[in-house]
């Protein structure tokens, strides 16, 4: 795959990981694929539960004892779907759709990161990112190679904001 990477940016101890993919697919299927568990699964994690409502719960279950337990705070049936996502500090995912002549633009925001974790998260998101494409195509990809293959782009983009 030759996805663009996405765009690291500092803001203090901070930092935010920015992607904008289009989608050959609509908004109803992409949106399936950010809030149903069943697609979810296919190129995220199990998705346990999902409470899709402001205030609402999201429960995310990527295996081996990796577990991510948000709260829903902007929900906007097929165009904003944002959530916390809470671990030894709290960050935001914000993902938006937006209706593009090819398809789906989806911009994809996960804001507050700690700045040493921000490689990690570029590389993962982007990793996923492409196992959605792969999804909607009827295909997979494997996220662990693609992940170690974008590892160290993501950390020279970090080394570069400093």
């Amino acid at each position: 795959m030759t996805q663009e990477l996405g765009a690291l940016s500092v803001d203090g101890d901070r930092c935010t990981v920015h992607f904008e993919r289009l989608y050959d697919a609509t908004a109803d299927e992409l949106w399936r694929a950010l809030t149903e568990p069943a697609q979810l699964a296919g190129w995220l994690a199990e998705a346990p539960s999902i409470e899709l409502r402001g205030g609402g719960e999201i429960h995310l279950d990527f295996g081996d004892g990796e577990e991510m337990h948000g709260v829903i705070r902007e929900i906007e049936p097929l165009r904003v779907f944002e959530y916390t996502w809470p671990e030894a500090w709290e960050s935001v995912i914000r993902f938006e759709l937006r209706p593009h002549d090819d398809g789906v633009l989806l911009v994809l925001d996960h804001r507050a990161l700690p700045t040493e974790k921000a490689p990690s998260y570029g590389a993962g998101w982007h990793s996923h990112l492409d196992m959605l494409d792969a999804s909607l195509a009827g295909g997979s990809v494997d996220f662990m190679p693609r992940y170690e293959e974008l590892r160290t782009a993501y950390e020279d983009q970090v080394a570069a904001l400093r």
